[in-house]
């Protein structure tokens, strides 16, 4: 039953990110950026510095781009939400999205990998739940 409620949730959770990110990029306003820099996640232990940023040695930990863009006749700047294992490439092209009613909400069109992986999970999850209550 723990199986069947726990991957439920999980199950949900990745359908709502996923319809909330959709909705966000079908009004959104694109414009293309590039990344400049990568940052490593605070929350990760960091041994040596680069560029006056904390680096992780090896490529060890975490890190989410910080891309450059022009909107408006202005130079902006926006951080990733999503952290990888992957150093970010420099001067990579990526997809901004500006929110047209809160110029102040702007996202990067990053993988959806998360959410797909929850509903992976919590379809799993509840598959497996659903076959042990079947069996008693």
């Amino acid at each position: 039953m723990l199986f069947l409620l726990v991957g439920l949730v999980f199950a949900f959770v990745g359908f709502i990110g996923l319809k909330k990110t959709s909705a966000f990029f079908n009004k959104a306003i694109l414009v293309k950026g590039v990344v400049i820099d990568a940052i490593p996640n605070k929350r990760d232990s960091t041994v040596m510095s680069y560029n006056g940023r904390m680096y992780h040695p090896k490529g060890r930990g975490t890190y989410t781009p910080l891309v450059r863009y022009e909107f408006e006749g202005q130079t902006h700047e926006v951080q990733g939400s999503v952290y990888t294992s992957s150093i970010p490439k420099m001067g990579k092209e990526m997809i901004v999205g500006i929110d047209p009613d809160n110029l102040h909400d702007v996202r990067l069109k990053e993988s959806n990998i998360l959410y797909f992986i929850f509903i992976i999970v919590g379809l799993g999850a509840s598959l497996l739940g659903g076959l042990i209550l079947l069996q008693k």
